[in-house]
């Protein structure tokens, strides 16, 4: 502990990015993926203040498809539902230029959610709040992933 507080005083820093800045940004996306294009936009909205427009080559992400579904998996005495799990699959693939960098890729997210058969309205709710958790979480792996593979492919250049 003591080595981590001398390391951080004294301004110590490892070599090197993890993550590159990224600079212009495309993103398309199929019909079923719209929300979470949506969401991808309000992300990468945050990198825009220091964004260098000068380089040509943009970076796509490309949303090929997402899934969402809910099943109950665990029931009241009276058979309705009390637990849904919550899942969601999106389906990527991130180029730079004309390189595939990040091929067609699969990430999940899957969230378990209690039912209020007494406040239907807060359970949905509820759902709407946790799928878009869920496909936040999703999409910051995305990007991280873009940055790392961007990274790699600017400091072997």
């Amino acid at each position: 502990m003591s080595l981590v507080s001398v390391l951080a005083s004294c301004g110590f820093q490892l070599r090197g990015d993890l993550y590159a800045e990224l600079d212009k940004v495309l993103v398309t996306s199929s019909p079923s993926a719209i929300k979470s294009e949506k969401i991808l936009n309000e992300i990468l909205a945050v990198f825009e203040k220091g964004r260098n427009e000068t380089n040509t080559d943009p970076l796509i992400i490309n949303l090929v498809s997402e899934k969402s579904s809910r099943r109950s998996v665990l029931t009241t005495v009276s058979m309705s539902a009390a637990q849904y799990e919550l899942t969601i699959e999106l389906i990527f693939f991130i180029s730079f230029g004309d390189r595939i960098i990040v091929p067609e890729t699969t990430l999940s997210s899957r969230k378990f959610y209690a039912v209020s058969s007494a406040n239907q309205a807060a359970s949905y709710e509820e759902q709407l709040l946790l799928q878009r958790e869920m496909r936040e979480e999703l999409l910051n792996k995305v990007v991280r992933m873009a940055q790392y593979n961007l990274a790699r492919i600017r400091n072997s250049e």
